[in-house]
Parts: structure tokens; C-alpha cells; sequence
């Protein structure tokens, strides 16, 4: 599983921590505010998408996913594996950590 914290200042400025989880490589992103769900995204291709929940605001939903493609997650592995393609047969990212 990986998390990741993300702070949000909305247009009154009040700050918040938002979860994102990703629980295996290949889901979508869960969102969640003090543990509760308010959607999931995922990109595909380059596009960012909403699968699930409410809609959220669209500067909130820019802000989210580019702070995800910002960690590399989405990238880091096929990065790895065009760079050394003769050393690494497969890229597993199991969570946050690791």
C-alpha cells in the first residue's frame, strides 16, 4: 500500500491533510479526508480521470494529480526499466517504502 499526505488550501484558506492511497500498482488512487472516501482517479494514457465519488473541484483535481505525478509513481518504473533494459527484468513497487 502507499500514502501519500497531500495539504489543500481551499479559497477561504483553510488548510487541509488529504489521504491518497494506492493499495497495489495498477488501482486507482483512493482520496480520503480524515478517513472519509470521497473518490478515486486514475490516469490513463496522459489524462487524469475521476472513476469515482463526487465530483471534486477542478482545481483541487489538478492539484491533486499533479502532486501524484510529482512522486514518480506513475513514471519511475518504466523509467528504470528503459535505462538499464539488459539488468532489470520487472519493476515492483509494493508501497511508499519500498
Amino acid at each position: 500500500m502507499t500514502q501519500l499526505d497531500y495539504f489543500f488550501t481551499d479559497c477561504n484558506g483553510k488548510t487541509e491533510s488529504y489521504q491518497i492511497i494506492r493499495f497495489s500498482s495498477g488501482e486507482p488512487w483512493r482520496i480520503a479526508l480524515e478517513g472519509e472516501f470521497l473518490g478515486s482517479i486514475e490516469k490513463i494514457g496522459k489524462e487524469w480521470c475521476q472513476l469515482s465519488g463526487k465530483d471534486l473541484q477542478r482545481t483541487f483535481f489538478i492539484g491533486i494529480s499533479s502532486f501524484i505525478d510529482d512522486q514518480h509513481f506513475n513514471s519511475l518504473p518504466n523509467n528504470m526499466l528503459s535505462r538499464w533494459p539488459k539488468l532489470i527484468q520487472e519493476v515492483v513497487v509494493r508501497s511508499d517504502e519500498e
